[in-house]
């Protein structure tokens, strides 16, 4: 191995030069040669030379990129491709194939003894082959040892490992705390560690008391991101990783583990710990999983309050274990699982579905309402047209029903908060005829109290002046509301005055509502999509009012297609137009009216004139109103088999 300086090197600093650690060499594909790679040392600490050496190394081709990593006399830490740990102890080597982790496999060959920590991935085992032995995981943490000759150790602190002498079909499972060996003489496994397994009875036990003794036992820290559960358990020659994964199942917390310092290697022994905490109450609960441990022989672990909820039944005895699970907890919302001697009892994760309804041309639909045919829980969507509903993870099978319009049912698995979009069509079927009977001197039963809605059809029939629909006349005939003066436009709701009703418009607040001195009102029928009315007991929202609110809702717009609107009356004349601007995304609504006063107006002023030229007068009177609306939608897919489309309005 040539090197040269820059200055000359003292024995301490060759020594320091040969201990460099953790260097990578890559092996090219296809030929032979060598491969020189360039190290610059900064041996300041030895004198201020600055050490600059070519090392030469053999370079061999195989099929596709190999890298390898080599420690000298100081142990080198490592991070494979796939995220996993290594740690490289003196005088040992690791080598893989790049490409390995990029598909179904992960494979590492080594020499002398390293220490593994495995990122677990189902889809793709993690092997460690050696001279003599053979180690196949899918995530956990272990060494192997092969630093003397003809002898391999394989020491698992956590998880579950497959190891075999290489050559040989033998396998043996090793799990956290287990120690074994092979020799190149004998070929057969030699167990010379049992793992560390205990017996545990919990009864009602704050987790962290519970943590504490696993933590005790197992000379390890645990700690969980919440404190607040309660465990009834029974353990018995389970592995530290089997228990963690049983209470992060049932308490639905998650648990971490630090190690101990101060740890001692423990030999096979068994312990049998009971810790009861306060007192239970023998609830119905309690009694059936009592009478189903003793007639299976089964353990139950769960949260202990769960036996506050009321059984469905009692477990019969010419049932099965399935049978009986489903007979007691079926209807509870407590799920179960069996695993081997257990039965897991736990409460589902909650997620929230939640979206918007719209009828094909992109309108919201109020009101509509939407049913889980699974719990039969149900809601309705607001005056935007949202919804959302939050139940148990699972799979549900939606119902969006609306008069007028044909039902859909959607079938969503929730795991996890879902957001979407729900399209009605219109329905053409008709009807039969329903009588309804009921009581006229019976109390009016109503969601909200002192609440009236309206819709677009209903302003432009139930009353128009002159063939001129008008909202604030149509609110005038209702019951508690008196207009004033005869054909104007004010409102007198329960005796207050004129000027204690709000009107919004979209959420915006209207001061001025009236034309021609309150014969007309400001509001164009043909824009608008519904309006609520509360003329008491109008929710706080709307702020303090005396008298009552006016919330008017106006079209967002046709996003499939255009249409219009034209009419002619007596005393106005109205056109609408609305489409989309991008077809499913962005749409406008635009409505315009113009009073034809004028009109009157001119000829009479022109009689007036020519019987009194010297005092001639010119007046016209007319208004208009134009009322514009641009809707957008803003499309963000997620994992859901819906999408998921926010609103904002302008």
């Amino acid at each position: 191995m040539p090197s040269f300086c820059l200055a000359p090197l003292s024995e301490e600093q060759v020594g320091y030069a040969k201990s460099i650690e953790g260097f990578q060499r890559e092996i090219p594909d296809n030929g032979t040669g060598t491969e020189i790679l360039p190290l610059v040392v900064d041996t300041s600490r030895y004198g201020g030379s600055i050490l600059v050496a070519v090392l030469i190394y053999p370079r061999f081709r195989e099929n596709g990129a190999w890298k390898e990593v080599t420690a000298y006399s100081h142990p080198v830490d490592y991070m494979l491709p796939d995220s996993s740990s290594i740690t490289l102890f003196p005088h040992s080597s690791v080598r893989f194939h790049a490409k390995d982790y990029q598909s179904s496999s992960r494979r590492v060959h080594m020499e002398g003894k390293v220490a593994f920590s495995v990122k677990h991935d189902n889809a793709r085992p993690f092997t460690v082959e050696g001279k003599l032995s053979q180690v196949r995981v899918l995530g956990t943490v272990f060494t192997v040892d092969e630093s003397r000759a003809d002898t391999a150790v394989v020491q698992v602190m956590s998880g579950k490992v497959l190891f075999s002498a290489i050559g040989q079909s033998d396998t043996v499972i090793l799990t956290g705390g287990m120690t074994a060996q092979v020799t190149g003489e004998r070929k057969d496994i030699q167990i010379i560690k049992e793992g560390k397994t205990g017996s545990f009875i919990f009864d009602n036990t704050p987790l962290p008391k519970v943590l504490e003794e696993l933590s005790k036992f197992y000379k390890v820290k645990l700690v969980a991101n919440k404190t607040d559960r309660r465990l009834t358990a029974s353990f018995k020659d389970k592995s530290l990783d089997e228990i963690i994964e049983i209470i992060e199942k049932v308490l639905n917390v998650r648990l971490k583990r630090r190690n101990n310092e101060n740890r001692t290697d423990l030999f096979l022994f068994c312990v049998c710990m009971s810790i009861k905490a306060q007192q239970q109450d023998m609830t119905e609960m309690k009694k059936a999983i009592d009478l189903m441990q003793g007639m299976y022989d089964i353990t139950f672990v769960y949260d202990s309050s769960l036996v506050t909820a009321k059984p469905q039944a009692f477990p019969s005895a010419g049932n099965s274990l399935k049978e009986n699970l489903e007979r007691i907890f079926g209807g509870t919302g407590i799920k179960w699982e069996i695993r081997d001697e257990y039965v897991l009892l736990f409460r589902p994760n909650n997620y929230t579905f939640s979206g918007y309804v719209c009828e094909d041309s992109g309108e919201t639909l109020i009101n509509v309402t939407v049913l889980d045919l699974n719990t039969l829980k149900g809601t309705l969507s607001n005056e935007h047209g949202f919804f959302s509903i939050t139940l148990p993870e699972g799979k549900h099978k939606f119902r969006f029903s609306y008069i007028g319009y044909q039902d859909v049912v959607k079938e969503v698995d929730l795991t996890s908060n879902y957001n979407g979009v729900i399209y009605l069509k219109e329905s053409n079927t008709s009807l039969k005829e329903v009588v309804v009977v009921a009581d006229l001197n019976a109390s009016l039963r109503t969601t909200q109290t002192g609440k009236v809605s309206l819709t677009s059809e209903q302003l432009n029939t139930e009353f128009s002046l002159l063939s001129s629909p008008d909202l604030v006349k149509t609110l005038q005939n209702i019951p508690g509301v008196a207009s004033g003066t005869e054909l104007l436009s004010g409102m007198y709701v329960h005796g207050g005055k004129n000027d204690e009703n709000l009107f919004l418009l979209d959420g915006t607040p209207l001061y001025q509502i009236n034309h021609l001195g309150g014969l007309f009102s400001a509001f164009n029928t043909d824009i608008i999509k519904n309006v609520d009315f509360y003329k008491s007991g109008f929710p706080a929202r709307y702020g303090g009012r005396l008298s009552s609110v006016v919330d008017v809702r106006t079209k967002e717009g046709n996003m499939k297609e255009f249409h219009g609107t034209f009419s002619l009356g007596l005393l106005d004349g109205r056109v609408q137009f609305e489409g989309p601007i991008i077809k499913d995304k962005t749409s406008f609504n635009i409505a315009m009216r113009r009073s034809w006063a004028d009109l009157f107006t001119a000829p009479a002023f022109f009689l007036l004139n020519r019987s009194n030229p010297d005092d001639k007068k010119n007046v016209r009177y007319a208004f208009h109103d134009i009322n514009g609306k641009i809707t957008t939608v803003f499309r963000t897919i997620i994992n859901c088999p819906l999408a998921c489309i926010p609103e904002m309005t302008c």
